[in-house]
């Protein structure tokens, strides 16, 4: 038998100038499987937003560019 392994997880989206916009998600994940997320930034206005994913382990931030037309 396998042991399943969870971890508290969460994902933010902050504005360029760091202040949080959303938590997209909170809460606790099981190890080895997949999850999506969709962030609706309709709301929003155009410019360059950070996210941020932080697991006990780990923390890792990237860019996205939000553009309508």
């Amino acid at each position: 038998a396998y042991e399943i392994v969870s971890r508290d997880w969460s994902s933010d989206v902050c504005s360029s100038d760091l202040k949080l916009v959303k938590t997209v998600y909170k809460g606790e994940v099981k190890a080895n499987q997949e999850y999506k997320f969709e962030f609706d930034g309709t709301s929003l206005p155009n410019g360059m937003y950070l996210y941020k994913v932080v697991t006990p382990k780990s923390e890792h931030v990237g860019k996205m560019l939000l553009v309508r037309q």
